[in-house]
């Protein structure tokens, strides 16, 4: 018997691992916090699909677990009071930082920070970055403009030259987009008169009289 040629194989799409967006944080492991037990709450993501042959892997165990402190006034009163942050002063080649104030606190009124030295103080500085723009992506031109073929010349003079006009659009903004609309002259040839007009005249008619009328007045 004559061995097979041929035979059904399998060649794996490179899948990439796929993981869930993370949950809901937990509630607050207690109501305040002290220097030798804080308050925590955590959130956690799961793996929907593994990744396929050559597919992207999936993060790291630790990267699927977040836990955070909460509830960070101590059991005393005192907490520590966070601003919003400030604008960050990067540039797209640069990395730069971001500052916000931080006080302490009882019942909403700042206090003087000694109060609050047992606690955990919440960070006053952090690095941020900012995305450089991307290339400005923009359709291809359209079709020129039709010009005006029937256009004429009183006198044989040349007139007023018309002109074409295409267009592009902008798919994605970014920089650098450049013109999206342009102008060109139409072409023109040799000074072309315009037609002109005039009446024409036949011969006239026999004058025709009014019926049994021989004579007299007629139209013709």
């Amino acid at each position: 018997m004559m061995p097979d040629v041929e035979e059904a194989c399998l060649l794996p799409c490179p899948y990439d691992c796929v993981v869930s967006a993370w949950s809901s944080w937990s509630p607050c492991s207690q109501p305040c916090s002290t220097p030798t037990s804080l308050a925590l709450r955590s959130r956690n993501r799961t793996i929907i699909a593994p990744p396929g042959h050559e597919g992207h892997p999936c993060p790291d165990p630790d990267e699927f677990m977040q836990i955070e402190g909460c509830n960070t006034h101590g059991c005393h009163g005192y907490s520590w009071m966070t601003l919003p942050w400030q604008d960050c002063n990067a540039t797209c080649d640069r990395e730069g930082y971001q500052v916000r104030e931080v006080w302490c606190s009882e019942k909403q009124e700042q206090v003087p920070d000694d109060k609050c030295l047992s606690l955990e103080k919440p960070a006053q500085y952090r690095h941020c970055t900012k995305e450089c723009p991307s290339e400005c992506q923009v359709s291809p031109w359209s079709e020129w403009s039709k010009c005006d073929l029937h256009t004429c010349y009183p006198n044989g003079t040349r007139g007023v030259t018309t002109t074409q006009t295409r267009y592009r659009v902008v798919l994605e903004e970014g920089k650098d987009c450049g013109p999206l609309v342009e102008h060109t002259p139409c072409p023109v040839g040799p000074p072309r008169p315009c037609p002109t007009y005039h009446w024409t005249t036949g011969n006239w008619s026999h004058c025709q009289l009014a019926k049994g009328v021989l004579c007299g007045h007629g139209l013709r």
